[in-house]
C-alpha cells in the first residue's frame, strides 16, 4: 500500500477514557513519580498505579509504538474509523 493511502489521526484519550480510566505509560515524562526509588512518596504512587492494573505493571512506551507500526503498515489495510485501547487490559477489568 503507499503512503498516499494511510491517513492517521492523533493519538488521544477520549473523554469518556480520561474520566473513567487511568492509564500510565511509564515515560520520562512521569520518571519522577515511577523511578525515584528513594522519594517513598513516590515509590508508594507507583506501588498504588501498578497494584490497580491487571498485567502488575505499566505500559512501556514500546507497547504504544508496537501498535502504531502495525497500524502504519498493509496488515491493517482493512481497520478504519475505530478506537485501539492499548491499555494492557486495564478498561476490560
Amino acid at each position: 500500500m503507499s503512503s498516499s493511502y494511510l491517513n492517521s489521526s492523533t493519538v488521544h484519550p477520549t473523554t469518556q477514557a480520561r474520566a473513567e480510566t487511568l492509564v500510565v505509560v511509564d515515560t520520562a515524562l512521569i520518571a519522577a513519580i515511577t523511578r525515584d526509588t528513594e522519594n517513598p512518596v513516590a515509590v508508594g504512587t507507583k506501588q498504588v498505579l501498578v497494584a490497580g492494573h491487571p498485567w502488575g505493571t505499566l505500559g512501556q512506551p514500546e507497547d504504544v509504538a508496537r501498535a502504531a507500526v502495525f497500524l502504519a503498515s498493509e496488515d491493517a489495510q482493512w481497520i478504519t474509523g475505530t478506537s485501539l485501547v492499548i491499555d494492557g487490559g486495564y478498561t476490560a477489568q
